[in-house]
């Protein structure tokens, strides 16, 4: 698909609520490590984990997050559990990504050394459409907490029109915005995502941020509508990827997705 029809298409693909009021397009991001971008354009997929072809990647989950995530403890509507799915968040900013930014999350080798902590100038988002995944791929959930969580239990749900009320939006849609990007259609999301200490509306305000659009096995790099990275530099270095292996896609640098 030529570049300026898939943006075309990416800035009118609006979702309808069920009351027929329309709403922005909705994005799903993959947060990754930048090297291991030759190796999703080589292999021409993001593989999920548990995949019977996994991918060597670079790990920045703790150990106790792999193994719940290979647990049954949360019931996946298509089946598996969570690391047979490529899992998204629905926005860059995400307490994840701050601990990423903070310098607190450590960053395995493929081959499970430890590198040191993971930092922010080494990540990138891969982002897709949510209209994109849900037509391309039959096996899509999502669910309203971050399914890192026990408090509250996160619920996964596959049922498409669910997906305006499943997932807490205000959340997101709230102002003040950043980390926009205009060249898909992406309008940002609220810049705050801390829970509140007291009981109301943003009680559970980080986990709830951090809800998860979960595809099962793969999803294609053409699927993916833009690649986003924290400086220029890197920008460069994934731009040059991205020819050798015909890539499409918006790439753009935005450090404001990286806090």
């Amino acid at each position: 698909m030529a570049l300026g029809s898939m943006r075309k298409g990416i800035a009118s693909s609006l979702i309808e609520r069920a009351q027929g009021e329309r709403m922005p397009n909705r994005f799903a991001f993959r947060q990754v490590d930048q090297r291991d971008l030759a190796t999703f354009f080589r292999d021409g997929e993001v593989r999920a984990k548990l995949h019977e072809d996994p991918q060597a990647c670079h790990q920045t989950s703790h150990v106790h997050i792999v193994q719940r995530r290979n647990s049954d403890l949360v019931e996946m509507p298509h089946g598996g559990v969570v690391n047979d799915y490529v899992a998204f968040y629905l926005s860059p900013v995400t307490a994840f990504t701050y601990a990423i930014h903070q310098g607190s999350v450590v960053v395995l080798s493929p081959t499970a050394n430890r590198l040191g902590m993971s930092d922010a100038s080494q990540r990138a988002f891969l982002v897709a459409s949510v209209p994109t995944l849900f037509r391309n791929y039959p096996q899509v959930c999502f669910s309203n907490y971050a399914l890192n969580t026990n408090v509250p239990l996160p619920v996964v749900v596959a049922d498409q029109s669910q997906f305006e009320t499943h997932i807490n939006w205000l959340h997101f849609d709230d102002t003040p915005r950043t980390a926009d990007i205009p060249e898909i259609g992406y309008e940002g999301v609220c810049r705050y995502f801390n829970s509140s200490p007291t009981p109301g509306p943003r009680h559970h305000r980080s986990t709830e941020r951090m809800a998860e659009l979960l595809v099962k096995n793969a999803v294609s790099i053409s699927d993916f509508c833009a690649i986003v990275l924290p400086t220029q530099r890197a920008l460069i270095a994934a731009q040059a990827l991205a020819r050798e292996n015909g890539y499409q896609g918006v790439m753009v640098c935005r450090p404001e997705c990286f806090i």
